[in-house]
């Protein structure tokens, strides 16, 4: 998925879908779809997919979850649901932060900036791209190896 993502959506479109049975596959399949229409930088036009995700991962695996509720907002903002976007974001920030996942915290704190942004909000803007940009910063020294 990150060295290839339009390889990796190729695959997945082709995927015979009636395949997954359980519900832990359907909601795996989902979040990769949406990652994969994400690396390709196409917006997230429903909702159908990414609701078995946000259904299906709860307290248990937080990372998917938090994934899940991350892209349950992107979908939200694409459509200017202004309203579900921000409680998505809510819900994947708790996740995030339980995983301890500074990538997906990072990215949380950075479509939070670009809500701010939307709504003209200035000052929360600026907030929430320091964080994203703070924690990206901490997590790269951190893999640094002398």
């Amino acid at each position: 998925m990150e060295t290839a993502p339009d390889s990796a959506l190729h695959i997945l479109l082709r995927l015979n879908r009636s395949r997954f049975i359980t519900p832990s596959d359907k909601a795996y399949y989902a979040l990769l779809m949406n990652h994969a229409l994400e690396k390709n930088h196409i917006p997230i036009e429903s909702d159908s997919l990414i609701n078995i995700a946000t259904q299906y991962y709860d307290e248990k695996d937080p990372l998917h979850a938090g994934y899940a509720w991350f892209y349950m907002a992107r979908y939200a903002g694409n459509f200017g649901d202004a309203y579900v976007q921000a409680d998505a974001l809510l819900k994947a920030q708790e996740f995030a932060k339980k995983t301890n996942n500074n990538k997906l915290l990072s990215q949380v704190y950075a479509e939070k900036s670009n809500l701010y942004a939307t709504q003209g909000e200035l000052d929360s803007l600026i907030v929430y791209n320091k964080l994203s940009y703070r924690i990206l910063k901490a997590s790269t020294i951190n893999r640094i190896v002398y």
